[in-house]
């Protein structure tokens, strides 16, 4: 039990280049972004375009599951930046 009476959670994390997830993966990620941001939707398609299509070819997803399943993420974009004309 933890502080508040409350059964403990043992969340766990871990780190994913957009290759490496699943399609089960990207999918509950997109269900998931549907929840949080309401009348927004990103399709599995459209969520490969846009971390794929970076400079490096990949996103980073930070992954907070719950028992195996997904119940947070954080995107990371690598994006190439060019300071008086160096990148």
């Amino acid at each position: 039990m933890g502080r508040s009476g409350n059964k403990s959670i043992a969340m766990q994390f871990t780190v994913k280049k957009t290759t490496e997830l699943t399609p089960g993966e990207i999918a509950n990620i997109c269900e998931l972004f549907s929840e949080v941001f309401e009348g927004h939707t990103k399709s599995p398609d459209v969520f490969r375009e846009e971390y794929l299509n970076t400079s490096w070819g990949y996103s980073l997803h930070g992954l907070m599951l719950d028992e195996g399943c997904i119940v947070g993420s954080h995107s990371m974009i690598p994006v190439r930046y060019n300071v008086q004309g160096v990148t």
